[in-house]
């Protein structure tokens, strides 16, 4: 499946504080993304990309970018590594 169209799979979690651009560059840093690459995908620029991931860290209260990702995908805000993404 492209990039472009499994980030459209992407959907905001009702229950979660994180918007959907953080959604999705925590989706995008979760399968080994740089913030360049997000950049890219997302027609972002890299320092925006950064800003996204920094903010949803904040909502998380944590203080890395791998921190975040375990605290999305443990609060259900992300799909699993291992998981595809459905509608």
């Amino acid at each position: 499946m492209p990039e472009q169209t499994s980030l459209e799979l992407i959907r905001k979690t009702s229950n979660s504080p994180l918007t959907s651009r953080q959604t999705q560059c925590l989706y995008w840093a979760s399968i080994g993304k740089t913030s360049r690459e997000m950049g890219q995908i997302l027609t972002i620029s890299e320092s925006t990309a950064n800003y996204h991931v920094r903010e949803a860290c904040t909502k998380l209260g944590v203080h890395s970018r791998q921190a975040g990702i375990v605290k999305a995908m443990s609060a259900g805000y992300l799909p699993h590594y291992n998981s595809k993404i459905t509608d």
